[in-house]
C-alpha cells in the first residue's frame, strides 16, 4: 500500500511540464453485475485522483485517473480519456464513447475504463508502469497507458458503453462536473455484464506547490 501511494504523489511531479496538472476526485455509485461505491479515497481520508489537461499539435486532451479502497487491499479503479478537448480546459460535454473507429478504442472521444475489486499488486504495477511512461517529462504516452491496463487487469475491465461525461464549471485553477454512463466487460458472457454509473460528481484543482 505504501508503494501504491508513494507512486501516486509521483506521477504528478513527473509529468508537470508542457500540462495543466490537477488533483481531485471523482465520486459515484455503480449498480449491475457489481455495485458499490466510489468516493476517490484511500485508508477514509486521503484523496486519490488526478487529470491532465495536455495540448496536442492540433488539438487538445485530458486523462482522469482515481481510486478508491472498498477493503483490505482491494481497490476500484477510474480512468478516463476524452479527446479534442480545447486547452486550457473549457466547459464541454462528451458522449460516450463519441465519435472515432468502434475497433481502435484510442480513437474515440471519450474513452472511460472501470476495474472494481483490483487488489493492490494490480494497482501498483499499473501506477508505476503510468510513473515510468512519464519520467522522461515528456507527453503522457497513451497508447502504453491504455495497453499496461488491457495487459494486467483485462479479466477485470468494464469500458464505457453509452453515457455523458460533462464538464459544467472550469476557472484557471478548478474544474467540475457530472458523470453518468453504461459500462460493459468486453469478455463474452450471457448475458452481457453491464456496470450502470449514476449520479457521478467530480471535483479538481490545480495543486500548490
Amino acid at each position: 500500500m505504501r508503494s501504491f501511494l508513494k507512486y501516486i504523489y509521483i506521477i504528478p511531479l513527473s509529468i508537470l511540464l508542457g500540462q495543466d496538472l490537477y488533483e481531485g476526485h471523482i465520486s459515484f455509485d455503480y449498480s449491475g453485475t457489481e455495485s458499490g461505491t466510489f468516493t476517490g479515497f484511500v485508508q477514509d481520508s486521503i484523496e486519490i485522483g488526478g487529470a491532465i489537461n495536455q495540448a496536442n499539435s492540433d488539438s487538445a486532451s485530458i486523462y482522469f485517473m482515481s481510486v478508491t479502497e472498498q477493503g483490505d487491499e482491494v481497490f476500484d479503479l477510474f480512468l478516463a480519456i476524452l479527446q479534442d478537448t480545447i486547452f486550457p480546459l473549457q466547459p464541454r460535454d462528451w458522449e460516450i464513447p463519441g465519435s472515432g473507429d468502434d475497433d481502435n478504442p484510442l480513437s474515440l472521444e471519450a474513452v472511460l475504463i472501470f476495474i472494481p475489486s483490483v487488489d493492490s499488486s494490480l494497482v501498483d504495477q499499473l501506477t508505476s508502469s503510468f510513473a515510468d511512461t512519464s519520467s522522461s517529462q515528456d507527453s503522457l504516452n497513451v497508447d502504453t497507458l491504455v495497453s499496461v491496463v488491457l495487459e494486467t487487469i483485462s479479466d477485470n475491465i468494464y469500458i464505457g458503453l453509452n453515457g455523458t461525461f460533462s464538464i459544467l464549471e472550469s476557472t484557471d485553477s478548478t474544474f467540475s462536473g457530472e458523470l453518468e454512463a453504461v459500462l460493459l466487460k468486453p469478455a463474452f458472457h450471457f448475458p452481457p455484464h453491464l456496470i450502470t454509473i449514476s449520479d457521478g460528481e467530480f471535483l479538481f484543482k490545480k495543486p500548490d506547490f
